[in-house]
């Protein structure tokens, strides 16, 4: 009988089976090293083929079903034996890391997955979803499956574990949550840190914020609140921002951006930065900053360029992981 897995259940087993394979394999990267998850801890054989039919860009073999491939320039029906997963050729540009890492950890999943439910095992395809209407109905229902369902929610929960969550909210936004407005509205700021956190942990802008989403770290406020944020009156007004005037004016756009600039600030709680030789305030920051910046002590005359990262104050290992809502996998 098939066994429905919850989405919390999914999350642990994807999570569990990282965290025991970074015991055997210490990896302390943001970037799961999902080739080798599946290789060398699942013993699976990874290949790469170009499929005949264009959609296809991942299989997983069950040592009966035949798929097209594509050799020179001639098609071949070929039986990949069990525990093979077939990556299309296409995936390896550099471009499309993301997605074929996600489309190893899809197929990886169904394996996961068969393996609990072994009646429900058969070959599975993954095939891109450009648009609805170039599906028939046959291949909509298998895209749009509770079994194509729950091997994406495995897929994110093997490359998106939620230990690596929370590090790169640390990281990289200061443990702070985002603000979507409308269906796809950030400010430019958190626009910038989920592409970053993207990057760094080797997915899909797209994949991130679903997996973000899920676990509850996006708040979600209509686009009127971010017109009412992004134009106010006042903006282009100068009076309020001490500066010398003697130096000049203002233009209008500096002065609009620097409103902005400050409205994007107050959201966010501050901390500061002491000098490393005596203690002495260099700078006040936000939690979210990051990088590298060029500092001077005024006590001292320490001058250096520091890391951010390393000089903040480190939280209690038992208070870092209340981001994520759920049980997490401590390290």
């Amino acid at each position: 009988m098939y066994q429905h897995l919850s989405n919390i259940a999914i999350d642990e087993l994807g999570e569990s089976l990282i965290d025991r394979f970074y015991t055997e394999h210490p990896n302390n990267s943001l970037c799961v090293d999902i080739e080798g998850f599946a290789a060398e801890y699942l013993g699976l054989t990874i290949g790469y083929e170009t499929f005949k039919e264009k959609d296809v860009e991942g299989f997983l073999g069950d040592g009966e079903t035949a798929v097209s491939v594509v050799r020179g320039r001639k098609a071949y029906d070929i039986v990949f034996p069990r525990k093979t997963v077939i990556i299309s050729e296409k995936l390896l540009n550099p471009t499309l890391s993301g997605r074929k890492r996600f489309t190893m950890a899809h197929e990886v999943s169904h394996y996961l997955l068969d393996r609990m439910s072994p009646e429900m095992s058969v070959a599975r395809y993954r095939r891109e979803l450009k648009n609805i209407s170039d599906f028939d109905i046959t291949a909509l229902k298998e895209r749009m499956s509770l079994f194509e369902n729950r091997a994406d929610r495995l897929a994110a929960a093997l490359l998106m574990p939620g230990f690596n969550i929370s590090k790169a909210m640390e990281r990289f936004a200061g443990g702070v949550g985002f603000t979507k407005f409308g269906d796809a509205l950030y400010s430019s700021e958190e626009h910038i840190i989920i592409q970053s956190m993207a990057d760094g942990m080797g997915v899909s802008r797209e994949a991130l914020e679903i997996r973000l989403r899920d676990m509850g770290l996006i708040e979600y406020k209509p686009i009127d609140d971010f017109i009412k944020q992004d134009l106010q009156e006042g903006d282009f007004d100068d009076s309020d921002i001490e500066y010398d005037r003697r130096c000049g004016q203002l233009d209008p756009l500096k002065t609009y951006l620097i409103h902005r600039s400050r409205r994007e600030a107050e959201r966010h709680e501050t901390r500061v930065v002491k000098c490393p030789s005596c203690g002495f305030r260099m700078a006040t920051v936000t939690v979210n900053t990051h990088g590298t910046q060029q500092l001077k002590c005024r006590k001292c005359g320490l001058n250096e360029s520091l890391n951010l990262a390393y000089f903040r104050k480190r939280k209690p290992s038992s208070e870092r992981y209340e981001l994520v809502k759920y049980r997490k996998i401590k390290r």
